[in-house]
């Protein structure tokens, strides 16, 4: 923020708290261009389960840079639009980065620096009403961001009216720390002005909205989740450049679901003494899939008494002993191509539905990139 920051008293929302008993529920009624914020397929925020987070290799990393006097946490797509104004209501528009935040009742030393430097008592009680502004000096919004950190991206829309279903989230996995006592100062700031009633700045939350078919993905590798973004010396157009991703192994892609199979069943795949069969892992050849012929039985040749001597038993004993190591492993072969073929039908099912979120985002795509063509002719 360079060697000063202008601190002003929250006034954005103040118009939805006006609207009273009416509230996020109604905001697509009492105004047709908010029609977004009750119809609209594409809202936000939404919960994020880890569970439904699938690890896209192809996620550059984030990077963030505080180069220059000015970092904004809402930006906009500067290669389609003109101003934040026409970003916000156009495809592709907008991005919004958002941090989560740990309450405790630690003391103020363990919280973030940069809001400890924010909301302590000499600072707080300078902005405690609507257009109160106070400058802060060399105050880094470096100090903002966790040292390290892997992000989960959705595409969703502004959490206030309109909604527009314009904006790409951007949600930093790893929380901030705030004391409880820091929180409670944050609830003591009015939303009107001085002359006005007071009205808290608490409890102006949008309430979540369903996530339907949209994908969360995110860059933390699960296999991996040691490797994380570094600190403020990325850039945020890390999401948006153009260079072609490294090839990625298709062996080493991994759909994240709960599978959990009948331990009878693995009981019955694994060879006895050895690693339980794995059905996320096994690979089959080409040879063991191949359709096996029905062997038609041989024909009973009877063999007189008087010849069954003690060549005869322990041939016949070493041949029945065959027979059935050959029809074990055909079993064990069976059930678990069996374990195996249950996991790829749920793992097919999940990929099924990723595909249609890809194709509409990729639908969604193209028709930017086609506006932008016709805007400024082909790249």
């Amino acid at each position: 923020m360079g060697s000063a920051a202008r601190l002003s008293a929250p006034g954005a929302l103040v118009l939805w708290a006006a609207l009273g008993a009416a509230g996020p529920p109604f905001w697509g009624l009492v105004n047709a261009a908010w029609s977004l914020c009750a119809v609209g397929k594409r809202q936000s925020p939404v919960d994020v389960e880890l569970k439904r987070v699938l690890y896209d290799p192809f996620l550059p990393p984030l990077r963030l840079s505080t180069g220059g006097e000015k970092v904004q946490l809402i930006h906009f797509n500067q290669e389609l639009y003109g101003n934040l104004s026409a970003a916000s209501r156009g495809p592709n528009g907008l991005a919004i980065l958002s941090l989560f935040v740990n309450t405790s009742t630690q003391v103020a030393g363990s919280s973030n620096p940069f809001l400890s430097r924010l909301l302590n008592r000499d600072t707080i009680t300078r902005i405690s009403y609507k257009n109160d502004a106070y400058f802060l000096q060399d105050l880094s919004l470096e100090l903002l961001f966790p040292e390290s950190f892997g992000f989960i991206t959705y595409q969703g829309s502004l959490s206030t009216p309109p909604c527009s279903e314009t904006v790409t989230w951007i949600l930093i996995d790893r929380a901030l720390n705030i004391t409880s006592l820091q929180m409670h100062s944050l609830r003591l700031l009015s939303q009107n002005p001085p002359s006005q009633i007071f009205q808290s700045l608490s409890g102006n939350g949008r309430p979540l909205q369903p996530l339907a078919h949209r994908a969360l993905r995110g860059n933390r590798d699960p296999r991996h989740p040691e490797r994380r973004c570094r600190g403020p010396n990325y850039r945020l157009h890390g999401l948006t450049s153009r260079d072609t991703p490294s090839p990625v192994d298709p062996d080493t892609v991994e759909v994240l679901m709960t599978f959990e199979p009948d331990p009878a069943d693995l009981a019955l795949s694994s060879i006895p003494g050895h690693e339980t069969f794995d059905p996320r892992r096994h690979r089959f050849s080409e040879e063991e899939l191949k359709p096996q012929p029905i062997m038609k039985k041989a024909r009973k040749i009877q063999v007189p008494e008087e010849q069954k001597d003690e060549k005869y038993w322990s041939r016949r004993y070493k041949n029945n002993e065959a027979a059935k190591r050959s029809r074990d492993a055909r079993r064990l072969k069976e059930n678990q191509i069996s374990v195996r073929a249950a996991f790829l039908e749920k793992e097919n099912a999940l990929l099924r539905q990723e595909v249609v979120a890809v194709r509409q985002e990729l639908s969604h795509y193209r028709a930017v990139l086609s506006r932008y063509q016709a805007q400024h002719g082909a790249l």
